[in-house]
C-alpha cells in the first residue's frame, strides 16, 4: 500500500469508526431497543452521512479486502493500548459491517493466512503436570476453550512455577501458537511468555496470561479466560523479561484471589 493509499484508507476507516462510535452512544441515550442504527442519529447527521459514507466505502473498495482488515485490526490494537473500550467496540462493529459489504475479510480468515482452513478443535482437555503437593486431578479434565491463536502450552516446557493460595501458576518462554503447532499456519503474532493458572482444588485451568506482539511492534500483556475470550490488560514492554513478567502475573493473581503478595511462593517444576 503506497503512502497516499495508506492516508486515504486510514482516513476512511477513522471517519467510519467515528460514525459507528456515534451510533453506539445512541444505545445509552435512547430507550432500550431504540438505539444502535443509522436512523438513531439526528436527521441532519443522517443526511450528511448519506453523502459521505458511500465515498469512504468507495475508498476502501479500492484496496484488497485483507489490507482493510489488517489496517483496522492495527487500529484496534492502538485503541486497546490506550484503554478506549468504546472505540474498540465501534471498530469491531465496523469490521463486521465491512465484512458484510465484502470490503474486508473475517479476522479469523485473515489470521489463517487469507482463507486457509485451520482444522483445530475449539476445545480440548488441558491437563497440568502434577506438583508434589497437588490434590488428585479432576477425572472430567478441563473445559478451557482452546483457539488457534492461543499459545500451545501443552507442548511447551514450563520454566518456573508459583503457588498463590490455591492457584498454581506455570510460566512458559516463547510458546508457539496452536495454529502453528498443529496446522503449520504462521500467524502475525508472537508470544514472548505465557503463564497458565490452574485451580489446584479442581485441577482445571482458569486463566492464561500472555506477553505478546501482533500486527505492530508494540508489546501487550493479555489474558485468555475459560471461554477463550482475549482481553488486553495494557502495555507489556516493561515486562519483556521473565522475572518482571512473573512478578506482574503473580501480582494480578494475588489481587483477583485476595492473596497477599508475600504469601506467593515459588515452587519446583
Amino acid at each position: 500500500m503506497g503512502i497516499l493509499g495508506n492516508l486515504f484508507t486510514g482516513s476512511a476507516l477513522t471517519n467510519l469508526t467515528s460514525v459507528f462510535e456515534e451510533i453506539e452512544r445512541t444505545r445509552q441515550t435512547h430507550f432500550i431497543g431504540a438505539g444502535g442504527g443509522f436512523d438513531s442519529l439526528p436527521k441532519r447527521r443522517q443526511l450528511e452521512l448519506e453523502r459521505k459514507v458511500p465515498k469512504w466505502l468507495a475508498t476502501l473498495q479500492q484496496r484488497p479486502a485483507h489490507e482493510v482488515t489488517n489496517k483496522l485490526l492495527k487500529n484496534m490494537q492502538v485503541a486497546a493500548k490506550f484503554g478506549r473500550q468504546e472505540r474498540m467496540q465501534a471498530q469491531s462493529k465496523l469490521l463486521d459491517w465491512l465484512v458484510q459489504k465484502n470490503v474486508a475479510i473475517d479476522p479469523e480468515e485473515f489470521l489463517a493466512s487469507h482463507g486457509v482452513n485451520v482444522e483445530i478443535p475449539l476445545s480440548r482437555v488441558v491437563e497440568p503436570p502434577q506438583p508434589a503437593s497437588a490434590p488428585a486431578a479432576d477425572p472430567e479434565g478441563s473445559d478451557f476453550a482452546i483457539t488457534p491463536a492461543m499459545p500451545d502450552i501443552t507442548r511447551s516446557k514450563p520454566v518456573s512455577g508459583f503457588m498463590v493460595g490455591t492457584q498454581f501458576l506455570m510460566f512458559y518462554e516463547a510458546p508457539q501458537p496452536v495454529a502453528k503447532r498443529h496446522a503449520g499456519i504462521s500467524l502475525p503474532l508472537t508470544y514472548l511468555y505465557a503463564a497458565s493458572v490452574f485451580d489446584s482444588t479442581t485441577r482445571k485451568m482458569v486463566r492464561l496470561f500472555t506477553l505478546e506482539t501482533g500486527f505492530t511492534d508494540d508489546i501487550f500483556l493479555c489474558m485468555f479466560d475459560r471461554t477463550g475470550a482475549h482481553a488486553n490488560l495494557g502495555e507489556g514492554a516493561p515486562l519483556a523479561n521473565l522475572p518482571t513478567f512473573e512478578a506482574a502475573v503473580v501480582n494480578l493473581v494475588c489481587k483477583t484471589t485476595g492473596t497477599l503478595p508475600q504469601a506467593a511462593r515459588r515452587v519446583a517444576i
